[in-house]
């Protein structure tokens, strides 16, 4: 922070914009994934973020709502809520909770190195099948279909084929704008990246924002809603008081298993953003700290009534596009999400959920490393091929969480092989050709 200079606020603030245009809509959206209210995402959103900051050290880091986590909350707070007498709204909180202490006590007992033990490879294959799940979970908004349609816990193609049932339930008018949406955002992309490259003023337009505003006053002046093409809708707004999540022994002991769960996926793509990004903002903070500042936030922000958050890979992907100079950037986001929370619901009601999914798949789509998969296959790297391939099939066909074990167990492997292959020189003297040198003497080196 010594050589921030004023002019850097206005790119944080800039940076700010842009991932709370993203945020907001997302939260609203990820809160129908976990069972529970809009206003919990959106309070989730800014004070998890906030507490973060306080411990937290990764710049590029976009801390909220995040789908996979989102689905296992939604799924445990299904199963849990008929067995207990707490609202959707109070199991989340005490999930919470729970992935809190364990992220807290893993940094206490030097955990961070889970992140230290991921091979590279086996991260783009973990990530392309957690890319692959997010861009199904946005179909119903890009295609218009309804949001039961991936109802329960499914695997990547497992739900892939709910949607595929529900085709005649697809609406050209939803698919339409999502057509276009897709289409404006990365025709923009590419003009700024071909055209507009060393220009500091176009460079720095927030192309999302600019999509929100203009899909809200189409939305509004045309009708969507009207026309069959789904719409956010009006939401209740009211910020709930702090208060300590109701603990029942029965229950704890039950969100044991699914907390666990949470903190692996949940650090696990906290920590590949931070690989993928954080060099490109000074650094990357170590796994234990950020175990510590993640947990931390949990905890606190439990009490406010918030559900279980980490990191967001797309998002994360939008926050890296903005260049923001500090952690003033996540700030500025979690404050403009809570305002535009509180003052913006009569505008937000006409934003189309086809825009909304068509963000979260463009930016997506960024995560899935084409180039690093077609460099393993020149250099021919066979065994890094090979079990990238498996963490990607194991994370597409079961589950996330079987996933994570596969990558974490692979990485295991690989560790133990280079610890205990011993790697044997023989000196000697080597013949080398030297078109340079006539001599005979200095036909060897040693």
């Amino acid at each position: 922070m010594q050589t921030y200079k004023a002019r850097d606020i206005l790119t944080d603030f800039l940076s700010g914009v842009t991932v709370s245009v993203v945020l907001l809509p997302q939260a609203i959206a990820f809160s129908g994934l976990a069972g529970v209210e809009p206003i919990q995402e959106l309070i989730s959103s800014f004070y998890v973020l906030l507490f973060y900051l306080v411990f937290g050290g990764s710049i590029g880091l976009a801390v909220g709502p995040e789908a996979s986590v989102a689905i296992i909350t939604g799924v445990t707070i299904m199963e849990q809520i008929e067995e207990t007498t707490l609202t959707a709204a109070q199991i989340g909180t005490l999930l919470a909770l729970i992935v809190g202490v364990l992220c807290v006590l893993m940094s206490v007992l030097k955990m961070g190195f889970v992140d230290q033990i991921l091979s590279g490879f086996l991260l783009i294959g973990f990530v392309t099948g957690v890319a692959n799940l997010i861009i199904i979970e946005q179909m119903p908004n890009l295609f218009g279909l309804p949001g039961s349609v991936l109802a329960g816990e499914d695997s990547t193609i497992g739900k892939l084929t709910k949607v595929i049932k529900a085709g005649n339930l697809i609406s050209g008018a939803t698919v339409a704008v999502s057509i276009s949406n897709i289409a404006f955002l990365f025709t923009v992309k590419y003009l700024k990246k071909t055209y507009f490259h060393g220009n500091a003023i176009v460079s720095r337009i927030p192309e999302i924002l600019v999509l929100v505003v203009t899909m809200i006053a189409c939305s509004a002046l045309l009708d969507f809603k009207g026309r069959g093409i789904p719409t956010i809708g009006t939401f209740k707004n009211t910020i709930p008081k702090p208060t300590f999540p109701p603990l029942e022994l029965a229950l704890v002991m039950k969100l044991i298993t699914p907390s666990v769960i949470i903190t692996l996926v949940g650090f696990i793509e906290c920590q590949t953003v931070t690989k993928m990004y954080g060099m490109k903002h000074g650094g990357a903070p170590t796994g234990d700290r950020e175990l510590f500042a993640l947990g931390f936030a949990n905890i606190l922000g439990s009490i406010f009534g918030c559900l279980p958050m980490f990191a967001s890979l797309p998002r994360s992907r939008v926050l890296a596009g903005t260049k923001p100079v500090s952690m003033l950037g996540n700030a500025f986001a979690g404050v403009l999400v809570l305002m535009m929370s509180q003052l913006l619901v009569p505008a937000l009601q006409f934003l189309p959920k086809a825009t909304l999914g068509s963000i979260v798949t463009v930016a997506t789509l960024g995560l899935i490393e084409i180039k690093e998969m077609r460099f393993a296959v020149q250099m021919r790297s066979w065994t890094e091929i090979g079990m990238m391939t498996l963490t990607y099939a194991v994370t597409l066909i079961t589950t996330i969480a079987n996933g994570v074990l596969v990558c974490l167990g692979l990485s295991a492997l690989m560790i133990v092989r280079k610890t205990t292959t011993s790697v044997m020189s023989v000196m000697g003297r080597v013949p080398v050709s030297s078109s340079s040198r006539d001599s005979s003497d200095n036909d060897f080196r040693s």
